[in-house]
């Protein structure tokens, strides 16, 4: 209300002048009494409305009638606000609705109007303490030395507060700063939570994952053992090792050498490619069944507070350390089983070490490097959905003209890259060729083709310029089973 007549008194005197200005300030009595007995009316009604007493229904009225006229008095003398002693009975009511308006402006939702708050109340406190100054000095009758010496007090402070305006700005901006921080203090934590609640899910899905492909690898490296310990010989296999070893040998006269590197790269990448001709893929099961245990351990829900964080950590911790020890169990089944297939295989001239460290890498392309393990997976750990895998035998032992046909799909997508008019002679020799043996020259020559290392008899060569046309791996390629 202060701060509405002072703008309007401003005006006044701008487009009018001293005359308009007095007049104006003649009408401020009268609506400084009708302000506070209108505001005081309607915080009353509200409360006494639906009283059961009569008289206290009527107060609201007799209020109104009292504020009507009280205005209509100041209005014809407008000066008994500022000589009268009853005069100061309007103060008090004026400061408390002061601060009503106050704290209402500060609960707002609206930034700009919780902003305002503070200035509306310091205008219409400044106001009524003025009007309080010159009632004071009417009622009390000051001589006029007393009030020169107040408004000269009041000029001082007035001129204590009148500095540069570099001085206000650079005020300002540091309040600015600071509100700013305020709201960004305000905002951050929420954004962060759930920022930080997403990453948290992420890594317990993550370590939960590494988890349960552990324990699909343990389940299918269990049964090849269980179903390859004492099993007869194995012909397929040992003509696929037999091969390899053709390809590429360790040293004569080593005795009982290791595997090259040739050698285990390409056992490897047979065993992608007879994943490939199985027609594995990931279970859908297993996705499902990885949403719903971050569900059941709470990682769906906002971030309440700092023991839900810690309580969420723990959790990832804890299925980090299940999934660590998860996947040094399979690590130790897959070398059981290895053995195990290796037992199957005999080759006079091949040592027992060189055989055993192909067939592992073969059984890790086969199963670690391949959507193989997701099924076992589900199906170790009874996820609703889960379809049962395939048998041992049939996922171990390759179908020799199946797994042809995959690494032929495969060498032709490479050929194409190096060059679609070289007619690559891997292809002609492959028809000359058991399918086993085939099967693992195409291999080679895809491997070559990608590295260009190791021995690749008659092979085409890989292309000048290899890092602008990069390879694809072998299971990027789709082949029907």
């Amino acid at each position: 209300m202060a701060g509405v007549a002072g703008g309007t008194a401003w005006l006044l005197y701008a487009q009018g002048g001293p005359a308009l200005v007095r007049a104006a300030g003649a009408m401020l009595p009268a609506a400084f009494a009708a302000g506070c007995g209108a505001w005081a009316c309607l915080l009353l009604f509200p409360r006494v409305g639906a009283a059961s007493s009569r008289w206290l229904r009527r107060l609201p009225d007799i209020l109104l009638a009292a504020t009507v006229a009280a205005t209509i008095m100041l209005a014809v003398k407008h000066n008994l606000v500022t000589v009268q002693p009853f005069a100061g009975l309007l103060f008090p009511p004026a400061v408390w609705a002061a601060f009503s308006v106050w704290r209402a402006m500060n609960g707002s939702d609206r930034l700009a109007v919780k902003a305002g708050a503070d200035i509306l109340l310091s205008f219409l406190l400044g106001a009524q303490a003025v009007l309080l100054l010159v009632w004071l000095a009417n009622v009390l009758d000051l001589p006029g030395a007393e009030i020169v010496a107040v408004r000269d007090a009041a000029d001082h402070a007035g001129s204590l507060a009148s500095l540069p305006w570099w001085v206000w700005t650079g005020i300002y901006v540091l309040l600015a700063g600071l509100l700013v921080a305020v709201l960004v203090g305000l905002a951050a934590p929420a954004a962060l939570a759930s920022t930080f609640q997403r990453q948290m899910k992420s890594a317990y899905i993550v370590a939960l994952q590494r988890k349960l492909e552990a324990e699909g690898e343990l389940a299918i490296y269990t049964q090849i053992r269980s179903q390859f310990t004492a099993a007869p010989a194995q012909p397929v296999l040992t003509g696929l090792v037999l091969k390899i070893h053709d390809i590429s040998s360790p040293p004569a006269g080593d005795g009982d050498a290791d595997a090259t590197p040739t050698e285990t790269d390409l056992a490897r990448r047979v065993g992608e490619l007879q994943a490939l001709a199985l027609g594995a893929a990931s279970s859908p099961a297993l996705i499902a069944g990885e949403q719903a245990a971050a569900g059941e351990a709470a990682f769906d829900g906002p971030v309440r507070d700092a023991p839900d964080v810690g309580g969420r950590l723990t959790t990832i911790e804890n299925e980090q350390t299940q999934a660590n020890a998860a996947a040094k169990r399979a690590e130790q089944a897959g070398d059981l089983a290895a053995s195990a297939v290796a037992s199957t295989i005999s080759i006079p001239d091949i040592g027992g070490s060189e055989v055993v460290q192909i067939v592992r890498e073969y059984l890790s392309g086969l199963i670690e490097g391949s959507p193989l393990k997701d099924t076992f997976a589900a199906w170790a750990g009874r996820l609703a959905g889960a379809k049962a895998p395939p048998d041992a035998g049939q996922v171990v032992v390759p179908d020799p003209k199946r797994l042809e046909q995959a690494a032929l799909t495969v060498l032709s997508g490479e050929v194409l890259i190096v060059d679609p008019s070289v007619a690559d002679p891997a292809f002609a020799h492959a028809e000359t060729e058991s399918p086993i043996d085939a099967a693992v020259d195409l291999t080679n020559q895809s491997r070559y083709i990608q590295e260009d290392s190791g021995p690749c008899a008659g092979c085409v060569r890989p292309p000048a310029d290899s890092g602008d046309n990069p390879a694809e791996p072998p299971d990027d390629h789709d082949v029907e089973p």
